[in-house]
């Protein structure tokens, strides 16, 4: 059986019902020689899409960009984009579900035969990541390990002392008694 929504040669248990060739030539139906900033995002959401559905990680979501695109996204202001202080490794979906929380409840209810569908509203859609406000328990471990490492810092220093005091202060050698003898004339 092949799929239904999107025509493509796969049998239904080896595309995930998410045709991917289809989807690229869908996708590319309208490219030019220089992509505009919607064709950019519309890449990026349709990669970004297709990754959440194999739960593959940043490092597969920026991979599969840069083989369609050419250049990696931190060259382009697209929007749904994770910080670049974020870690590869992470999932898409926790990507997704912790900064755009709307598109994972909509991914999770909609089966895939729908991606089509969901990726044409986003590319009219303004929809951006929410960055978290921290939160008083993150500040009190943020302030923790703050101090841990300056009291880290301080047990070093007073090893590093302890370790480098001279025999003037070590008062558990013994010291010579040059100044007693009493010398003789």
């Amino acid at each position: 059986m092949v799929c239904e929504y999107i025509p493509c040669n796969y049998p239904q248990g080896e595309c995930l019902g998410f045709c991917w060739d289809s989807f690229q030539q869908l996708l590319s139906e309208d490219c030019m020689t220089t992509m505009t900033a919607a064709e950019l995002q519309k890449y990026w959401d349709a990669c970004l899409i297709k990754q959440w559905r194999l739960a593959g990680t940043l490092a597969d979501l920026r991979t599969m960009y840069k083989s369609i695109v050419g250049e990696y996204p931190d060259n382009h202001s697209i929007l749904r984009k994770p910080e670049a202080s974020m870690p590869y490794r992470i999932g898409v979906r926790v990507f997704v579900d912790t900064r755009l929380s709307k598109l994972n409840e909509l991914l999770w209810k909609v089966s895939p035969e729908k991606d089509v569908e969901i990726l044409k509203k986003l590319t009219t859609s303004k929809y951006d990541i929410h960055r978290r406000k921290s939160t008083y328990a993150e500040r009190e471990v943020n302030n923790t390990r703050r101090r841990h490492k300056k009291e880290a810092a301080i047990s070093t220093l007073n090893i590093t002392l302890y370790s480098e005091r001279n025999s003037a202060t070590d008062w558990d050698t013994v010291k010579s008694t040059r100044a007693r003898v009493r010398r003789t004339k």
